[in-house]
């Protein structure tokens, strides 16, 4: 989007991205310890799913069947009901969860086996809107502590950003068998996991602190 206004406008806008409190974030994961163990592998994704997601999920499901381990399902929390999903063919080895308060959302996240970060890489969209879309479960994802598997467009904010970072792993093809393989990759691949838990979550202390968007803000007002 920075880039966009200094486009359009010749402007230099200064970044603060959606904060996370995280230290209020760390109090409410912890009750992911209390939390009774699962059984299955689970890819976990928390928020709306529309038209700007449909087509990534899609590309989940059938890397899944492609991977063929019957243990590994999609929990999604999220107010859309089954029935409307699976009229966009997101359904299968997938698990709907009741709506559920954001509070509830650090344990769920930190739960999970892969967190997936999804943008359509075929959708109604323009490009201009998914490329500069910015979600604001970024910062909690990266604060979870748990890898991340990031579908989207090559050219999107989200799918650059993990990339220059190397906070997740990033799938920028329309490509289902490239999904498989990173999900195996992410399961299997322990020094993996541990370099990109650790860089997703120092990125989300420098550039999703709430403590540090506040400094951010202020200093605008006072510039």
């Amino acid at each position: 989007m920075r880039e966009e206004y200094v486009k359009r406008y010749g402007v230099s806008p200064v970044v603060i991205h959606n904060p996370v409190d995280l230290d209020e974030y760390e109090a409410q994961a912890e009750i992911a310890k209390e939390m009774p163990p699962h059984h299955d592998t689970r890819i976990v994704y928390t928020g709306v799913i529309y038209d700007a997601h449909f087509s990534a999920f899609q590309n989940l499901i059938e890397a899944l069947q492609t991977i063929g381990n019957k243990d590994i399902y999609i929990h999604l929390y999220t107010t859309g009901s089954p029935v409307d999903l699976e009229k966009k063919n997101i359904t299968g080895p997938v698990v709907v969860h009741k709506h559920l308060p954001n509070s509830a959302m650090p344990a769920i996240q930190r739960s999970a086996d892969i967190l997936f970060l999804p943008l359509a890489l075929n959708s109604l969209y323009s490009p201009e809107i998914i490329n500069t879309s910015a979600p604001g479960k970024l910062g909690e994802y990266l604060a979870a502590k748990r890898p991340i598997l990031v579908h989207a467009p090559k050219e999107s904010f989200v799918a650059k950003y993990f990339k220059k970072f190397n906070c997740g792993l990033v799938v920028d093809d329309d490509d289902p068998e490239k999904l498989a393989q990173a999900i195996i990759r992410l399961l299997s691949d322990r020094e993996l996991k541990e370099v990109l838990i650790k860089n997703a979550y120092n990125k989300a202390k420098t550039d999703f602190d709430i403590t540090n968007a506040r400094k951010s803000f202020f200093q605008i007002l006072n510039y």
